[in-house]
């Protein structure tokens, strides 16, 4: 396989230089983060961890949760992201195996290869690490406020009055002063 065209320019190097078809540059994301902290990705997250840490570190700087000490727990919750989802894509691969393999020896399952994937050791023994890693990663992400109902735990009894419903209720009380 060739070559893809040159090697994209960094946003520096293009800010510095200008872009090549000399249009003005797109304005830059605002990143929200608070000052004096540095959060480049952890070395070594595969791509699907790197997807989630700019998934979390947006969230949670919008929220004004993000700590310095929350990169370790993040890392922590990216890297067992990409390990359910490897762990997937593994059945789904297996799964798909399965079915080929009966196929070629003319052989009919009995339901699906789903069915048949169940049943053998691998795949309750694949089953069971996909929960385990799914209940670890759900027990970390309510350790770090990353779900609805952590969040309003850790944010206090001050959340449920930032919460949509808030709008609605400003909208009644308004109206019933107008009655009275």
């Amino acid at each position: 396989m060739g070559i893809r065209g040159p090697i994209p320019k960094s946003a520096e190097s293009r800010e510095f230089e200008g872009g090549a078809a000399h249009r003005p540059m797109p304005p830059p994301r605002p990143s929200g983060l608070p000052p004096g902290i540095k959060w480049d990705r952890p070395k070594g997250l595969p791509s699907a961890g790197k997807r989630y840490w700019d998934a979390y570190v947006e969230h949670m700087s919008l929220n004004g949760t993000l700590a310095p000490i929350d990169r370790f727990g993040l890392e922590t919750i990216c890297l067992l992201h990409a390990d359910v989802i490897e762990l997937e894509r593994d059945k789904r691969r297996y799964i798909r195996l399965m079915a080929q393999k009966a196929k070629a020896e003319g052989r009919k399952l009995e339901g699906s290869a789903r069915n048949e994937f169940e049943r053998s050791v691998e795949g309750a023994r694949l089953d069971r690490t996909i929960r385990a890693t799914r209940a670890e990663l759900s027990r970390e992400r309510e350790r770090h406020g990353l779900s609805p109902a952590a969040r309003v735990r850790l944010q206090g009894g001050d959340a449920a009055a930032s919460t949509p419903t808030r709008g609605v209720q400003a909208e009644v009380n308004e109206i019933e002063s107008l009655i009275q």
